[in-house]
């Protein structure tokens, strides 16, 4: 299927009351008004028949098809090379925080034994690019498929680098640490009591740690204590 062929077939599912909801939190892109679940089905469709083909001929469109595109990579049978090759194309489409974040959860063979410390220099490399966007793909990614003890050292190295002081970016911080606080509480208050974040990403982090029902009444209180000035 190419793009045009695929906007057709969008189109029968527009939902305008969730076009316009969508739109009211921040996707300030083209949006036909499609919901998730039937941008998965089609995706997993597309990633059967002739993945390779739409990847190839893929041009930026609209938030629908940018998602499509993403959930193939995460969906098809590819090989490493391939998958990085077609991830990194994507990252070219980000422009907001939805298309970043639904895509980045799918992205599961990066979970795999045998990707994930490699897939460690793509990161970097994506990190280095001082894009935003990348950046913030990059705290999602991390959030997404390295929540592990053993990448600790690497969850807050990347958290103290000179991240783009840009709200996306901070805000995908804040995110990532509100939840290792909850699974990593010592090792992270440690490491917020010494960080190097900025103030708004600091108090951001608090106060989505605070929102959380899987954070004690006893903590929340104790992360109040800490709120920057």
């Amino acid at each position: 299927m190419d793009t045009a062929s695929l906007l057709e077939q969008l189109k029968k599912h527009q939902d305008l009351e969730y076009k316009q909801f969508h739109s009211s939190l921040g996707v300030n892109t083209d949006l036909i008004g499609v919901r998730t679940p039937i941008l998965e089905q089609i995706a997993k469709t597309l990633a059967k028949e002739n993945p390779i083909y739409f990847l190839d001929q893929y041009q930026k469109t609209c938030y629908e098809t940018d998602v499509i595109y993403g959930f193939i990579v995460g969906y098809a049978k590819l090989d490493y090379a391939q998958k990085i090759h077609y991830f990194d194309k994507f990252t070219s489409l980000v422009d907001n925080w939805a298309t970043c974040d639904l895509v980045c959860a799918r992205q599961k063979w990066i979970k795999k034994k045998e990707n994930k410390d490699r897939f460690l220099s793509y990161l970097s490399k994506l990190w280095n690019s001082k894009d935003p966007w990348k950046q913030r793909i990059v705290y999602v990614l991390l959030l997404d498929h390295y929540l592990e003890e053993t990448y600790l050292p690497t969850l807050f190295q990347y958290c103290d680098m000179p991240y783009e002081k840009s709200y996306y970016v901070q805000m995908a911080i804040a995110w990532l640490l509100s939840v290792m606080l909850i699974h990593f509480p010592d090792q992270t208050e440690l490491y917020l009591h010494k960080s190097k974040i900025d103030t708004f990403t600091f108090n951001k982090t608090l106060q989505k740690a605070r929102e959380s029902t899987r954070i004690s009444k006893e903590k929340k209180a104790y992360y109040q204590t800490l709120k920057r000035e």
